[in-house]
């Protein structure tokens, strides 16, 4: 069913695509015509004038432009009768009327701009930027927020705009999105369209988002866009999720930078995998009492540098000090080297294989 719905997806927006096509062409093409019949009415017109009334060519000129545009400062105008009904009859009925058109077939255009780019319609044509593919089906706003925000911290990603490929937000995408730099385009990553209308091929950087976080079918979706990807040479950083963990190294061979698990609780991890691929696998391990994990030991140690304690415990192979617990019950994370510490317990990251002898610390220590 999620492929049928995906290739209906698919040829419906096709189709709106080429309708929205033929009736931006139309009226573009109109503005063109009634641009090329204005200047051929003002054209006219000032030849027109020169000859009958003698004027030079900047003045008849000068005529021709304060009528048209109805300023009319009066201080040249028409003298003889012939001078007058060519105004009439280029200007007045005509040329005023060409101006009107073309004005209001204008704004119609700068309207259906702005509502196609509203509406996620648009071709963006950007280059260096971060395209996002898919947004959870729930929580999407608060996730995509948090994202950005996550994105605008880091100085790279500060100003980068975001294009966001989703079937959500057909009406437009909320204040709080726009405001941080996200735009997007309505569809369906699967379309060719959806990605030209992204530029995803001239991206910086690609988000992948499993399609669903609980489906083992998103990945079947994740390994056919990253196919197509390698396929065409997409020069962007590609960071993706998966669901079933055999399809990690599937996706790696397939040019992700950054491969890690769906957790929709936890934009940052994304974001963290993009500036500093790898990280991801380690974060991840964190979650699980598999690998490499964090554990806490309480244990009383006064008047030790920082500096020490680290250099101590990595020689006896326990585990890597990443935090104590201050006596106050802080704790401090990665304090300067030489910083003397009074603590209550400190915080490891241990390979789940080892196991901390509290006494053989307090023989260290």
């Amino acid at each position: 069913m999620a492929w049928q719905h995906m290739l209906f997806f698919s040829l419906r927006r096709s189709k709106i695509q080429h309708l929205r096509e033929q009736l931006n062409t139309r009226l573009t093409a109109r503005i063109r015509r009634m641009l090329v019949l204005l200047f051929m009415l003002a054209g006219a017109h000032t030849l027109t004038i020169s000859w009958l009334e003698g004027m030079s060519l900047g003045d008849a000129l000068w005529l021709t432009a304060t009528t048209l545009t109805t300023v009319g400062y009066g201080d040249i105008s028409a003298s003889t009768a012939g001078g007058r009904l060519a105004t009439v009859a280029f200007l007045y009925l005509a040329g005023i009327f060409v101006l009107a058109q073309l004005a209001g077939d204008f704004i119609d255009l700068r309207i259906q701009h702005r509502e196609r780019k509203m509406r996620g319609q648009w071709d963006w044509k950007m280059k260096e930027h971060i395209v996002l593919v898919n947004a959870p089906a729930n929580d999407t706003i608060s996730y995509l927020h948090r994202l950005l925000i996550e994105l605008r911290k880091v100085p790279t990603f500060a100003d980068m705009p975001v294009v966001l490929i989703s079937d959500q937000f057909e009406n437009g995408l909320p204040d709080k999105l726009l405001k941080l730099g996200m735009v997007h385009v309505h569809g369906n990553a699967q379309d060719n369209h959806a990605l030209a209308d992204a530029s995803a091929q001239h991206a910086a950087y690609i988000l992948l988002l499993a399609q669903n976080a609980f489906m083992d079918s998103s990945d079947l979706l994740t390994f056919d866009l990253l196919d197509r990807f390698a396929s065409n040479q997409y020069p962007a950083t590609i960071a993706c999720e998966f669901v079933r963990d055999e399809n990690r190294e599937r996706f790696k061979r397939l040019g992700a930078s950054s491969v890690m698990r769906a957790l929709r609780a936890h934009p940052e991890m994304l974001v963290r995998s993009l500036v500093t691929p790898g990280s991801e696998q380690l974060l991840e391990n964190l979650f699980t009492q598999d690998g490499v994990h964090i554990v806490r030991v309480d244990i009383s140690i006064s008047d030790h540098s920082w500096k020490s304690i680290c250099g101590k415990l990595l020689e006896v192979g326990i585990g890597t000090p990443l935090a104590y617990v201050s006596n106050d019950d802080q704790v401090i994370s990665q304090p300067p080297f030489e910083e003397i510490v009074n603590a209550k317990g400190l915080l490891l990251l241990q390979d789940s294989a080892c196991d901390v002898d509290k006494n053989c610390l307090e023989g260290i220590f």
